[in-house]
């Protein structure tokens, strides 16, 4: 490899690092954040313990999730349609089995812009 192969080798590398940035940031592209708090539940009862997890509709990507306490839970969310589970990775919840997988829930939220989301999940 000559001197001036590596000269190339070593630009091309610095601009596409520079190009890359440095992780992803909040874009206008991306959405917008919103608060969403909401209650959770089970046969009439505040569910004690246990997570919520949120998959955006048609969404290959990365579930938002939060830890459910004493029936209630807050996060920060993209604006956008999502289905519904709980403890769908340690099972571990008296919610039952349908609510816990993706694939079975029928539960949903739709997060819009514009201030606090009030997610509210009653099941039986």
């Amino acid at each position: 490899m000559t001197v001036v192969s590596r000269i190339i080798g070593v630009i091309l590398v610095f601009s596409l690092t520079a190009l890359s940035g440095c992780g992803a940031q909040h874009t206008p592209a991306m959405g917008d954040y919103v608060d969403v708090k909401g209650t959770v539940q089970v046969s009439g009862s505040p569910l004690k313990t246990g997570t919520i997890y949120f998959k955006k509709d048609g969404d290959a990507g990365r579930d938002e999730f939060v830890d459910v306490k004493d029936g209630a839970f807050a996060l920060k969310m993209f604006v956008a349609k999502y289905k519904v589970a709980f403890d769908t990775e340690t099972k571990k919840t008296s919610v039952p089995a349908k609510y816990r997988s993706f694939s079975t829930t029928d539960l949903s939220l739709e997060v819009k812009s514009g201030g606090v989301a009030d997610a509210s999940f009653k099941v039986q």
